[in-house]
């Protein structure tokens, strides 16, 4: 029997925005981690923009995005 794949959500809210060294990470971190154990997580993203996260995740389906509409701190905590 298949075990179902464990989800993991990762706020990427940062990509496609300024290039800054934490994207660069994420990118790398993410891209390792779902070559490693895309068999046993499915990984999510929560951001602004899908074209920017596909590019920056090529394994990124569009179920898999999670998009966030608020760029508020406040709304996005207690939403």
């Amino acid at each position: 029997m298949n075990k179902p794949k464990q989800k993991i959500l990762v706020d990427a809210r940062t990509i496609g925005g300024e290039g800054q060294g934490v994207v660069t990470y994420l990118k790398g971190l993410y891209n390792a981690f779902h070559e490693r154990f895309g068999d046993e997580y499915e990984l999510r993203f929560a951001g602004y923009d899908f074209g920017a996260m596909k590019q920056a995740f090529p394994f990124l389906q569009p179920q898999q995005f999670v998009p966030v509409r608020s760029c508020s701190r406040v709304e996005l905590f207690f939403r």
